[in-house]
């Protein structure tokens, strides 16, 4: 019996699905524009870190918006290659009516948990492409979306360590004085 093996360098050609086509376009589009949400948050939350740990939390920020901005090209250029339009959604709830405060802005611990959660969402729709991806025999978008994967995946658990890092909110110094005046009177 033979078997057929498929050399890199001349790949079968497969037809596309027109169905899982245009799933795929709807999906990447998808992506492009969940891709571009995060960065913007990261981007803001590199611009107004403040406090203990700041350095750090900005160098991650940083990191994540720069990577991510990074892959809106290649998103874009793919969900072209495929015959759709690459068209941003900015319909997300992040735009606000009113001039945004520095208390609208979450504090590091929670900045940390945002990040993680989006990434994690961001992982979820990116599996769910690769499934279309493959059903529509689309290497390059495996490729591509497999490479997305890892890397909100590496973004993640950099989120989640950076969150154990965060230093914690101690006590007033009043408030310790009014734990060891109680702990005092107790004894």
């Amino acid at each position: 019996m033979e078997f057929m093996t498929m050399r890199e360098d001349r790949p079968a050609y497969v037809p596309f699905d027109p169905i899982s086509k245009a799933g795929l376009i709807d999906a990447c589009c998808h992506i492009l524009g969940n891709t571009c949400r995060i960065a913007r948050i990261a981007l803001s939350y590199q611009w107004n870190v403040a406090g203990p740990g700041a350095l750090q939390a900005e160098a991650s920020f940083r990191d994540q918006s720069e990577e991510l901005h990074g892959a809106l090209a290649p998103i874009a250029e793919h969900i072209r290659s495929l015959g759709g339009a690459a068209i941003l959604d900015y319909s997300d709830d992040t735009v606000m009516a009113d001039i945004p405060t520095p208390s609208d802005l979450p504090d590091l611990l929670e900045m940390f948990q945002v990040m993680v959660d989006c990434h994690r969402e961001a992982c979820i729709s990116i599996e769910a492409a690769i499934d279309i991806a493959e059903e529509a025999a689309d290497r390059p978008g495996i490729r591509l979306l497999t490479d997305r994967l890892a890397a909100h995946r590496r973004h993640a658990w950099r989120a989640q360590m950076s969150e154990g890092d965060a230093p914690v909110q101690v006590a007033m110094t009043e408030q310790r004085q009014t734990l060891r005046i109680t702990r005092a009177q107790q004894d």
